[in-house]
């Protein structure tokens, strides 16, 4: 298992943007390719925006997308995080 927590401090590895950028700072945390694991925990803090705009929208579609991407995950593919909203 590897467990990895990160303040984004508003931000997000946003695929959108600069896919190659945002994937080369997600294998910076997990290295997916050099290290493998049966599980991976990613503990955020204020993803995407602010605390206090998190408690006015607590969506976290860029950030799902950017890990989506990263594991190769199908965007069809309902995530754990995504089923529990």
């Amino acid at each position: 298992m590897l467990a990895v927590t990160y303040n984004l401090g508003g931000k997000v590895f946003d695929v959108e943007a600069d896919r190659e950028k945002a994937l080369a700072q997600m294998d910076d945390l997990f290295r997916k390719d050099d290290v493998w694991h049966d599980i991976y925990v990613f503990g955020t803090q204020e993803a995407e925006r602010t605390i206090a705009e998190s408690m006015f929208d607590e969506s976290k579609r860029r950030l799902t997308a950017a890990v989506k991407a990263y594991f190769d995950i199908p965007d069809d593919e309902e995530t754990l995080w995504e089923a529990e909203q």
